[in-house]
């Protein structure tokens, strides 16, 4: 025992033989008051406070308590004379721990809180799901969320696989939604076709949540999508990115054959951007140099059709190139060509002709493959942005949505509009998509889908969403079940004697006021503008 009171014990169960059972022991300290001299010590001030001599008591865990639930209903400010007054204040209350030490101390508690409860409430909404929602969650080092559902997984891996129809997928990260970044995969439904545009429609697919775009982050994600997408792994065929090499990097480790593509534009900018920095800054200067580069004939250096074509493009240009940038600039040593050169690997990779094919990119009627860009991105980037606009309007709070309200408010409903507009389009009613010419022949006839209970038309949506591109090219027909019920609750009429029979029932009227009651209900039934057709 110290002189200050501080006792050690020690307790152990000894066995027969005298050894420590378990070899575990209980270690106690306690302070023996009768026994100890009194220390007179001063409660040194708090370790980050900077100026001033005022001591740290740290807040009693009721007092917290308290706090926390006064800022379940109620502002910082508001919470914080609450909780004030309700412990008496400086006159009544035990002791410094029974107060709020001050309102910095409510509205760091209220940012700890929120962030806390963001995480507890989107798990909460998860869980209430029929279907799960969250592919993956991270919480160390940072809170990270891969959503998506498995209707979105199994386009993934039907749309971007197939060695006869197949487009890249697009993934690029997007601007804050929230206090976070959203960074959604987006493809191609290659069975449906626009009726505004009479191309293929972008729709939505799985979808991050985080905070920073490390190499680190971008690997979880698309391991998290990949894995979750059956044969997308082994047999995605290639993805589109703006260039960013931390997210271009992490897809490509997490395929095996994939190839990725970089958008033209995004590489366009960057090539303006190289030679405004050498003093180029004119668009009728630059034109000569982009021509060279993203012209449309066959001798624009990434229409070439392999490496050696691309060598010797690059090769045929540096005199022409370097001429220009000596004329323009009155330099000695060109730049802009090295520039070229040093992204050579890059665009035999992933921009030049044989790269942009093998990734899955379509050819124009010409047989001339299509360039890459990543407006799919963009275009579900808008669809997204729209959508947080009709539910945010003008109030200034909807500005930085929790991720709970971006899930279910936002990402949640734009696609149930996707999967909406693709069962209309089905039976040819959607007023945006209809069927594209390789999967016409599983239109169904608005009268006859229509006619169906709604088991079936659930069942012919699903299977609709599971064919294969290889059995819609073989022209394979969906082949349904035979065990349905037959509807009579969606029917326009019912039999009148039939219905009418539960009134004589009733207690309190008699047969007679019951018939009476019918001949004036009939009467009515058969005014000749009584039954109107039902608006469609």
């Amino acid at each position: 025992m110290s002189k200050f009171g501080l006792c050690r014990s020690i307790f152990f169960l000894s066995g027969r033989s005298g050894g420590i059972l378990n070899d575990t022991c209980l270690l106690q300290y306690h302070i023996d008051e009768k026994n100890c001299e009194k220390l007179q010590f001063e409660v040194a001030s708090h370790g980050n406070r900077k100026h001033g001599k005022k001591p740290f008591y740290p807040t009693n865990k009721s007092t917290m308590e308290v706090m926390k639930e006064e800022l379940s209903h109620n502002a910082p400010a508001v919470a914080f004379k609450k909780v004030t007054s309700a412990s008496g204040g400086a006159l009544t209350a035990q002791n410094p721990g029974e107060l709020p030490r001050s309102r910095q101390q409510i509205y760091d508690l209220k940012y700890k809180l929120r962030k806390t409860d963001e995480i507890e409430e989107l798990l909460l909404y998860s869980k209430q799901k029929e279907k799960p929602i969250i592919i993956e969650h991270h919480d160390v080092p940072e809170d990270l969320w891969i959503i998506g559902k498995k209707h979105l997984c199994q386009d993934l891996s039907r749309l971007c696989t197939s060695d006869i129809l197949s487009h890249p997928f697009s993934v690029d990260p997007t601007f804050n939604f929230g206090r976070f970044e959203v960074t959604p995969f987006s493809y191609k439904p290659l069975l449906l076709k626009s009726k505004r545009t009479n191309d293929c429609p972008v729709s939505l697919g799985p979808t991050a949540i985080h905070y920073s775009k490390s190499k680190g982050v971008f690997t979880k994600i698309a391991t998290a999508v990949v894995s979750s997408c059956p044969n997308l792994g082994g047999k995605g065929k290639g993805f589109i990115t703006d260039g960013e090499k931390a997210l271009h990097d992490a897809l490509s480790d997490s395929m095996k054959k994939v190839t990725g593509l970089r958008c033209f534009n995004h590489f366009r900018r960057n090539c303006k951007d190289e030679l405004s920095a050498l003093g180029i800054r004119k668009k009728e200067e630059q034109k000569f140099f982009l021509d060279i580069v993203f012209g449309s004939d066959e001798k624009a250096i990434l229409e070439s059709k392999d490496k050696n074509n691309l060598e010797a493009s690059l090769k045929a240009a540096q005199p022409l190139l370097n001429e220009e940038e000596k004329r323009l600039t009155s330099t000695s040593s060109p730049q802009f060509w090295v520039y070229l050169s040093k992204n050579e690997k890059m665009m035999r990779r992933c921009m030049i002709a044989t790269a942009r094919e093998k990734a899955g990119m379509p050819s124009d009627k010409s047989g001339k493959v299509l360039r890459c860009y990543t407006n799919q991105s963009e275009t579900v980037n808008n669809k997204l942005t729209r959508q947080k606009e009709a539910i945010s309007g003008k109030a200034k709070s909807k500005n930085e949505l929790t991720k709970l309200e971006f899930v279910r408010d936002v990402w949640e409903e734009v696609d149930n509009q996707q999967q909406l507009q693709s069962k209309l389009a089905i039976c040819g009613m959607s007023d945006e998509y209809e069927l594209a010419h390789v999967a016409a022949h599983l239109e169904v006839n608005p009268d006859e889908w229509f006619s169906w209970p709604e088991e079936k038309r659930r069942e012919y949506a699903r299977k609709f969403n599971e064919l294969s591109i290889e059995d819609v090219n073989k022209k394979k027909p969906i082949v349904l079940s035979n065990q349905f019920t037959e509807e009579t609750t969606g029917k326009e009429w019912r039999e009148f004697s039939v219905e009418i029979q539960s009134l004589f029932s009733l207690q309190g009227l008699s047969k007679p006021l019951v018939e009476t009651i019918v001949k004036e209900a009939e009467k009515l039934l058969d005014y000749p503008e009584s039954i109107q057709k039902m608006p469609s």
